[in-house]
């Protein structure tokens, strides 16, 4: 049936800007929906076609060949794929969520991985409804009653929960998160960053080990930056040989024995060291077995810096690495870089525990950081790394650090 659409769809007259309906497969032909819901073509891309729900707002992926145009676009209209909105205070792009439907069956249904059953009307809704679901990757429609049933698994991980359903269709998105790898305590939801893309969401605690050692999260390669921010939650007690206790150290792959930014806790004191100059400032002794939250800001345009511990501005200034940028950076959360990923001193790393660590593109906001601070479970992810993003697909390269699922109330 791919192909046949696929086919058709070339032939197709549709233009961007069109409202359109959407057809079923039906017997190896293409029938209307029951009281069908109008799709305005926000986007072309050859037999594939991005559009958006007249009644709600939400987008999907079809094959143009699946819709059949009830009014044309406004003529002399400029029509463009709408930009996301800029970010706001606790939001992201990374909570728009854009899938890839596939090709619905009638007179099936998934059975036994239901998760929630809603009223409505029409196919489209139901479809609307599972897109809105986060954990939502398929749906079962009946057109008699009305009954939509939303469920988070396919026919992609479980073919034989496929089963014969008169009066029902069923329909999926692929399933982008088979073989993803995600971190115990959280879930893979699909299409949350992009088409193909995929999350894990929920919370985790990293445990590094409380003797010395060589063991670190790692993530690269990280865009150029000259602006950032980061925020992360940690726990660590004094431990017997160690100089001092790294959170977060970042090297630039054109200067690989140089520290782009490194922060460390040092006696009554966090240790802010980037290309050779080193910013100190008085803090108590943090590796005191207690939570607490850290948050550093750097722009290169003037040298701005703030520090907050616990939610509070500690530290601030300007002239600090003014001007600076890093390529292709290789990020490490736990131990200090003496190379561009590597050479690790065991006494240099950290070694208790340590929450939500995430990097921001941008200098967050004072808002945002006392937010952030009130919680290790608050809503708002980096948009260059998020904390499930260190966990790697080769679980056994954690060596002594051990992950462990956090539980949000």
């Amino acid at each position: 049936m791919k192909d046949y659409a696929d086919k058709k769809a070339a032939d197709s007259n549709i233009q961007e800007g069109d409202i359109v309906v959407m057809r079923n497969e039906t017997k190896g032909k293409l029938q209307p929906n029951f009281r069908p819901e109008k799709y305005k073509v926000i986007n072309l891309n050859g037999p594939d076609m991005i559009v958006q729900s007249k009644e709600n707002g939400s987008t999907v992926r079809r094959n143009v060949q699946f819709a059949k145009k009830v009014q044309v676009a406004e003529p002399d209209t400029e029509v463009k794929v709408s930009e996301p909105e800029p970010e706001t205070e606790h939001t992201g792009p990374e909570d728009c969520r854009i899938v890839n439907w596939r090709f619905p069956a009638e007179h099936k249904a998934l059975q036994g991985h239901v998760i929630a059953t809603v009223s409505v009307q029409t196919g489209s809704a139901c479809e609307t409804a599972c897109h809105q679901e986060p954990n939502c990757v398929s749906c079962n429609f009946n057109r008699e009653n009305l009954t939509c049933e939303l469920s988070n698994s396919s026919d992609q991980t479980h073919p034989d929960s496929v089963v014969d359903a008169p009066g029902w269709t069923y329909n999926a998105f692929e399933n982008d998160c088979i073989g993803r790898s995600c971190p115990p305590g959280t879930v893979c939801q699909v299409g949350y960053g992009g088409l193909g893309e995929y999350r894990c969401k929920g919370q985790f605690i990293a445990h590094f080990p409380a003797t010395l050692h060589v063991y670190a999260l790692k993530f690269h390669p990280l865009p150029l930056i000259n602006v950032f921010s980061v925020s992360v939650w940690f726990k660590t007690n004094l431990v017997s040989g160690s100089n001092h206790q790294t959170i977060v150290s970042i090297v630039a792959k054109d200067y690989p024995k140089i520290d782009a930014f490194n922060i460390d806790l040092r006696e009554k004191k966090i240790r802010i060291e980037s290309n050779n100059k080193y910013r100190f400032i008085s803090s108590g002794e943090l590796r005191d077995g207690n939570w607490h939250h850290m948050a550093f800001t750097w722009s290169a345009a003037n040298g701005d810096w703030e520090l907050y511990l616990n939610g509070t501005l500690s530290g601030s200034g300007s002239g600090f690495s003014t001007g600076f940028s890093m390529a292709s950076g290789y990020l490490v959360a736990g131990h200090e870089q003496d190379s561009y990923g590597g050479d690790f001193d065991n006494n240099e790393g950290f070694y208790g525990s340590m929450v939500g660590f995430n990097l921001w593109s941008r200098v967050l906001s004072k808002s945002e950081i006392t937010h952030l601070a009130s919680s290790w479970c608050a809503p708002l992810e980096g948009d260059l790394v998020k904390w499930w993003q260190f966990y790697p697909s080769d679980v056994s390269s954690l060596g002594g650090i051990k992950i462990k699922a956090l539980r949000c109330e």
